[in-house]
């Protein structure tokens, strides 16, 4: 996904270099919750292996293993296609 800002400056209004990092980082915190999302999703499907106990926008708590189908079907879902899941302990 390329992230097109021409649409937001005209000649009477420059963006920044700051307000063009920060617009970029609500886009990708978008897409990266699009992407959780997803994952939400599928695990009310009757035959997915996992559920989600926490969905928390950037990352999930589940009880199980998200197979990478999921993973993969996340990604063309959300048009995440380097989004990545990072296995970390539950404390």
């Amino acid at each position: 996904m390329k992230l097109e800002i021409t649409p937001f400056i005209n000649e009477k209004k420059v963006i920044s270099a700051e307000g063009k990092r920060k617009i970029a980082a609500h886009v990708l915190q978008g897409i990266e919750a699009a992407f959780i999302s997803y994952i939400t999703h599928y695990s009310s499907e009757p035959d997915c292996p996992y559920r989600v106990i926490s969905d928390q926008h950037d990352g999930v708590i589940v009880k199980g293993f998200i197979p990478e189908k999921y993973v993969e079907r996340a990604r063309l879902d959300s048009d995440f296609k380097y989004g990545i899941l990072v296995e970390k302990p539950y404390r």
